[in-house]
């Protein structure tokens, strides 16, 4: 019986891949196109659900041609299986319709030494290299969008050898394909992108930025090159650096517990922000520094281990991860320490981060002098916490703990940083002990319910201490004397 026929009778474990071996099997298809089938899905299923149930026929190609490579099948045996599949569950495809030349577009000059054509596509020069542009913003609604190899300007033609800053951040794409003469991805190149699946890197790929792939919650795998230099990747889609000793990039969709090899050293800024569907991370000992928001938004994480190796920890490490219950150090570190789930200083001195599932009250241990900058951001279950040793509290150390209605600051404290407490929007009073010396700006901002906050009458603030609806009590010197002050914005 005709493939093709065969293939439209299990229609639906075509469209999902789910069981089609099984289900090819029962229909009656040759043993062959069955161990084939089973072998692709068992190798590159995304690849493979990618070139049946693309829009673009070209985009199917690529994803074909990627199979082909990968698992080291002959091409047209691959292209010849996707071809019968697309037109079982698409029909058969349009050939009347001659099919645009996407490795060049025509552009034109909008100003501002910016270049716009395709569709939705805003090219500049790059600033060093003679008749080499990149993609500097993408501006159209397409699901799959591929990137031209070369832009023609009148009769002047320039090659695209880079991806922007930003190009495609909050775009609504489903994938992207590079083309092979891009060799570089700008920082937060593809942030936010809600439907991206998938993207690729090509082989000549250089520099990947900070962030590029951050907050796409869709992304199943970052598909590399074959033959890429600069970087690696695992068969879960995780980037690392060639020799293996940095994480980059962890794709958005990746779920369940990831174990990070033993040869990592570094965790970089942004690798699995936004990775919601992971539950637990092995972090092997021999990982030196974890970077900025390297976590952040890791709303299925529930505790995490730090290496004794660990020398370093980026700010908001661990922001926004609502589900984390504790943070702790390996024993033998010298540069962390941890107790009741949260984590500090080797000497204790400094309280580092408190686990953003933290409810109730929190009592913040004697001895304790600094609370680090966002120390307790975004810790939403929080009601209330007691510093009685503190000096010193950093920028956004509370910044929107929405549920904290009482904080009790000891009779040391002597600084109070930037956005400290903004956004504590059940925070009714404050109490500024006479030691403090120094309020940042928007110490307090958004605090909606701050009906009172009484300070030392010498204590300098600005206009964005304080929400404006605020009453201030300034004290006179010491002890139960006080006289009362307007806010600048109250009348």
């Amino acid at each position: 019986m005709d493939r093709k026929k065969l293939f439209k009778k299990i229609e639906g474990s075509v469209k999902s891949l789910d069981g089609l071996p099984e289900s090819m099997e029962k229909a009656g298809f040759d043993g062959k196109d069955i161990k084939l089938v089973g072998y692709i899905i068992s190798g590159s299923r995304s690849e493979l659900y990618e070139a049946v149930s693309a829009d673009d026929a070209a985009v199917s190609e690529s994803a074909a041609s990627r199979i082909s490579e990968e698992l080291s099948l002959d091409r047209n045996v691959v292209k010849s299986l996707v071809r019968d599949m697309r037109e079982a569950v698409r029909g058969p495809e349009k050939t009347h319709e001659a099919k645009p030349d996407r490795s060049a577009v025509q552009v034109k000059n909008a100003g501002n030494n910016s270049f716009v054509g395709g569709s939705g596509f805003v090219f500049k020069p790059m600033p060093t290299v003679r008749s080499a542009y990149y993609l500097a913003k993408y501006v159209g609604d397409e699901a799959e969008v591929r990137i031209p190899e070369k832009i023609l300007i009148g009769r002047m033609e320039g090659t695209v050898t880079a991806i922007g800053e930003n190009a495609f951040r909050r775009t609504p794409e489903e994938s992207v394909v590079l083309p092979e003469t891009v060799t570089s991805i700008g920082t937060a190149a593809f942030e936010g992108c809600a439907n991206l699946k998938a993207v690729n890197v090509p082989a000549g790929t250089e520099f990947i930025g900070a962030g590029a792939f951050r907050d796409c919650p869709k992304l199943e795998s970052i598909k590399l090159g074959k033959g890429c230099a600069r970087y690696i990747s695992d068969p879960r889609g995780i980037i690392y650096s060639a020799d293996g000793r940095s994480l980059l990039h962890a794709p958005g969709a990746i779920t369940g517990g990831v174990e990070i090899p033993p040869e990592t050293e570094k965790i970089a800024d942004s690798a699995f922000w936004g990775c919601t569907r992971i539950e637990t991370v092995s972090i092997p000992e021999g990982v030196k520094s974890i970077g900025t928001s390297a976590f952040a938004k890791c709303s299925g994480l529930r505790s995490i281990t730090l290496p004794a190796s660990l020398e370093s920890l980026g700010d908001y490490a661990f922001g926004e991860c609502d589900s984390l219950e504790s943070i702790s150090a390996a024993p033998g570190s010298g540069r962390f320490s941890s107790s009741g789930g949260a984590l500090y200083s080797g000497d204790g001195k400094t309280l580092i981060r408190v686990p953003g599932g933290v409810s109730g009250s929190f009592s913040v241990p004697e001895g304790v002098e600094t609370i680090e900058k966002a120390a307790f951001s975004d810790c939403g279950s929080l009601k209330s916490v007691a510093m009685g040793s503190v000096t010193e509290i950093g920028d956004d150390a509370f910044h929107g703990c929405t549920s904290l209605e009482s904080a009790e600051l000891g009779p040391k404290i002597v600084s109070v940083g930037k956005y400290a407490f903004m956004g504590c929007s059940s925070l009714r009073s404050i109490f500024l002990p006479d030691s403090t010396e120094k309020i940042g700006t928007w110490a307090f901002g958004e605090c909606h319910s701050l009906a009172e906050a009484s300070i030392p009458g010498t204590l300098e603030t600005n206009m964005t201490s304080f929400p404006e609806t605020a009453r201030i009590v300034r004290r006179r010197g010491h002890g139960p004397r006080a006289r009362r002050m307007r806010h600048p914005g109250q009348h």
